[in-house]
């Protein structure tokens, strides 16, 4: 699942970082094409139609407005019948197929969310979330809960701090993202080279 939340803008003028375009496409595309090498089946979460190039996968519009991220992740568990879901934020545009396969594998009964940790910061958009989460997220969501700190405390979690498999530039490289118009120029170097 892709997840793009109407806030995610740039700091400075407000574009739309779905849309930037990097090595002749837009992000949200080089990232669905990612996904689909690790999924069948790729959604996107997105309230209002993509305006530069043609993506070819459902999109999903948010059920409850104004909770921020929980808000696509949400609509998305609604909306779909798998029973794990891989999450990636449209501003993250080298996302790991290597790192989503290691925590799906730590992904097992009583499990509902596979948290990365990458130096020492949580990356719950990077995260993997079983479908048991509905019920328990739309309590969360409908009494005012919106931060996800808040509702992966109330949730069976595991948080992955180490990754043995995967290469320290390729995590680097995944847990990049787009804030600024220099994050933008970054990637665009990341691309040329």
């Amino acid at each position: 699942m892709l997840c793009d939340p109407g806030w995610w803008r740039f700091e400075t003028d407000g574009e739309d970082k779905a849309e930037l375009i990097l090595d002749g496409e837009p992000v949200v595309a080089r990232i669905m094409n990612t996904l689909q090498s690790i999924s069948s089946t790729v959604v996107l979460n997105r309230n209002r139609p993509l305006t530069k190039g043609e993506i070819s996968i459902p999109v999903i519009k948010d059920r409850l407005h104004d909770v921020g991220p929980l808000g696509g992740l949400h609509a998305v568990i609604h909306e779909r019948e798998e029973e794990w879901f891989v999450l990636s934020a449209c501003d993250t545009p080298f996302v790991s197929p290597a790192l989503y396969q290691y925590l799906l594998k730590q992904c097992h009964a009583g499990v509902s969310a596979v948290i990365p940790i990458y130096k020492g910061r949580m990356h719950p958009l990077s995260g993997v979330y079983h479908r048991s989460l509905s019920t328990v997220l739309d309590d969360y969501l409908r009494k005012g809960g919106r931060k996800i700190s808040g509702f992966l405390e109330a949730v069976p979690a595991v948080f992955v701090k180490s990754f043995p498999t995967i290469e320290e530039s390729q995590l680097a490289s995944h847990f990049f993202n787009m804030n600024t118009k220099a994050d933008y120029e970054e990637a665009l170097r990341i691309v040329e080279n």
